[in-house]
């Protein structure tokens, strides 16, 4: 059932083919979404740590894993932010149009990042799951499973139907359509993942969750000036978007936290 979700949501790029009659739309939203992609690394960070629930079922496990993700996918989004256009020119120059479906996908999935931390978490916690236990079908997992899936089907409906209200407007416009669907089920994952996993453990969502979040948008203008001609460009503006990033994120007490314990291991290992 889980799979199934992505399944429904793939469905929207044969259906999107299908209203318009060729397969350009679809190029410029794969470009985006394939870039948009690499955000999903960041949830590498807490797979280990969540899964820490298994054993201690300590709801300070899961604000640690918000706080953590939001640090690594908020870095990813700024570089993406600041680095999109050109490497989408870099694919093709006709997709630095994507840009915008870039932002949007980005976005969503940062979204299910935060979804995942919630979704393993109850899944830590469903008895029905155990060795003794009964009625999977009927736990908390397959509950949230269920209504999710009938969200896609929703969020997906919902684009089709924009997308052929719009299908005379350009390819790069229908494109964002597209990834707003993707969007919607994101943000309804996340409420339906966060009301389940907030009724199992007594936490609070950190505010030092939401400053990379907000500083990753900040990418965007900077995209403006760190335009690069080549590969060797792109690289260095790279390293400096990190830099950026982190001098920015200075105000950020878990980042400064994060730094210190590094440093600490770092020393403890001389």
């Amino acid at each position: 059932m889980y799979y199934l979700q992505n399944v429904i949501e793939a469905s929207l790029v044969w259906v999107v083919v299908s209203i318009s009659g060729n397969t350009i739309t679809v190029s410029y939203f794969e470009s985006a979404f394939v870039l948009a992609n690499v955000i999903t690394w960041s949830q590498a960070t807490q797979t280990g740590l969540i899964k820490k629930l298994s054993e201690t079922k300590d709801p300070s496990v899961i604000e640690t894993s918000l706080k953590l993700f939001s640090l690594t996918s908020g870095l990813f989004m700024f570089i993406i932010f600041a680095e999109g256009k050109d490497i989408l020119f870099k694919l093709r120059p006709d997709y630095v149009n994507s840009i915008f479906a870039l932002y949007v996908i980005s976005f969503s999935n940062l979204i299910r990042g935060i979804y995942s931390i919630f979704y393993q978490s109850i899944l830590m916690k469903d008895e029905t799951l155990s060795i003794e236990g009964q009625g999977e079908l009927k736990g908390e997992l397959a509950k949230l499973t269920r209504i999710n899936l009938l969200l896609s089907i929703i969020g997906v409906i919902i684009s089709i139907l924009l997308i052929e209200f719009l299908k005379s407007y350009p390819y790069f416009i229908i494109a964002v359509f597209m990834s707003m669907g993707l969007l919607i089920n994101s943000f309804s994952m996340l409420f339906t993942s966060y009301r389940s996993s907030r009724r199992l453990y007594n936490f609070k969502v950190p505010r030092e969750f939401f400053i990379p979040v907000l500083l990753s948008f900040l990418g965007i203008p900077f995209s403006f000036l760190m335009e690069g001609k080549s590969y060797l460009d792109i690289l260095v503006y790279g390293v400096i978007s990190i830099g950026i990033f982190s001098a920015l994120n200075l105000i950020n007490p878990y980042f400064r936290q994060l730094g210190r314990n590094v440093i600490g291991f770092i020393k403890s290992m001389k």
